[in-house]
């Protein structure tokens, strides 16, 4: 069930890269993420995740980051490697 909710939701981030491109998909701070950009960015850090991953694709991945640009494309980055992530805090209990 996991794996069918991944894709769904990179699916979604790559229609839109695909149908529009130069449209804003973050804005963290003053600054502005392209989906295009954002996709991109997550597909090169998907592909590195497979390359090093044991068996060829993690099971798993964990995004240590507070809401900034690499939780959002940790997690996207998860999604497209076919991965479940699991989001660390350090204000999270051990």
């Amino acid at each position: 069930m996991t794996t069918a909710l991944n894709r769904r939701l990179g699916a979604g981030l790559l229609h839109h890269a695909s149908v529009h491109p130069g449209h804003v998909a973050l804005t963290i701070g003053r600054r502005d993420h392209t989906y295009a950009e954002t996709a991109d960015t997550a597909r090169r850090w998907a592909a590195a995740l497979v390359e090093t991953a044991p068996a060829g694709r993690p099971r798993r991945v964990a995004v240590f980051a507070q809401r900034n640009e690499v939780a959002y494309l940790g997690v996207a980055a998860a999604l497209f490697a076919g991965a479940a992530f699991v989001p660390l805090n350090r204000k999270f209990p051990a």
